[in-house]
């Protein structure tokens, strides 16, 4: 058997003082990645004073989880707070509300809110707080007229998630593109929904001239919450958070895109 020589085995030792430094490098990163406060840290276990956030997916608000204008504010309001705000995934929209329901997730956000509406009677509360504001407009086919005052009257569909919302009745609908195709083709009389996402749909499939729209409703969007002791306690920390966002301007600055959409917005006049 040969003998190694002193050279290689100077050689030999500067290679695994080498790598055990690297290994104690690597380690302490993630070490301190693992610590690090991360407001979308999807595959962490939430500790107590971890908040979970169930979101609906919503064209330019919530696509994934690292893009959209609510993922920016949730970014913000973790800034504003001790422990981590937590999204997993992003939810068709009534699965978000399962998730707050079950407990799995202990926000979702956004909701309208309502206030002519019977709210006790919801299975949800709403945060004190509101976080912007939507207008929902009334999509008809052009040359149809309908009695506004009185929509009970026509077969008119919203989003599945919304027909609560309403004090007639409404049926629920697949998705925008679905309806607004059903409502140009003449098998619905009417949708309703948030103005600027159906106004994006429209654009897309080209029937801006052949679907009129009229203001329904302006309604204050804000963050849903259980009905227990523990919802209460967090909108109480919510109310901080979001006070402090409007406080620096922040807020304004997230949904500005929102509020010049419908600060600009003029309905369809015939």
């Amino acid at each position: 058997m040969k003998l190694i020589n002193l050279h290689t085995l100077r050689k030999l030792f500067f290679i695994i003082v080498v790598m055990c430094i690297s290994s104690f490098s690597t380690a302490q990163n993630l070490s301190n990645a693992s610590n690090s406060k991360s407001p979308l840290l999807v595959k962490s276990k939430a500790t107590p004073q971890d908040i979970v956030v169930s979101l609906p997916y919503l064209p330019a608000f919530s696509e994934t989880v690292d893009n959209g204008i609510l993922i920016e504010l949730i970014k913000e309001m973790d800034k504003e707070y001790e422990g981590r705000f937590i999204v997993r995934k992003i939810f068709p929209f009534k699965r978000s509300m399962h998730n707050l329901l079950t407990g799995k997730a202990d926000l979702h956000m956004p909701i309208l809110f309502d206030p002519s509406g019977d709210n006790e009677k919801l299975a949800y509360s709403h945060s004190k707080e509101r976080i912007f504001e939507v207008i929902f407009a009334v999509y008809t086919k052009n040359g149809i007229t309908l009695n506004h005052d009185d929509l009970s009257q026509y077969h008119v569909e919203t989003d599945s998630a919304h027909v609560g919302l309403f004090p007639f009745f409404v049926s629920p609908s697949i998705s925008i593109e679905q309806s607004l195709k059903k409502l140009n083709s003449g098998r619905v009389d009417a949708f309703i929904f948030a103005a600027k996402e159906t106004d994006a749909v429209l654009q897309r499939l080209g029937l801006n001239s052949q679907i009129n729209r009229k203001f329904y409703k302006k309604y204050d969007v804000k963050i849903a919450l259980r009905k227990d002791r523990a919802g209460a306690q967090l909108d109480e920390k919510l109310s901080k958070i979001i006070q402090k966002l409007n406080e620096k301007g922040t807020l304004k600055r997230i949904f500005l895109p929102v509020d010049n959409y419908y600060n600009n917005w003029q309905e369809d006049t015939d």
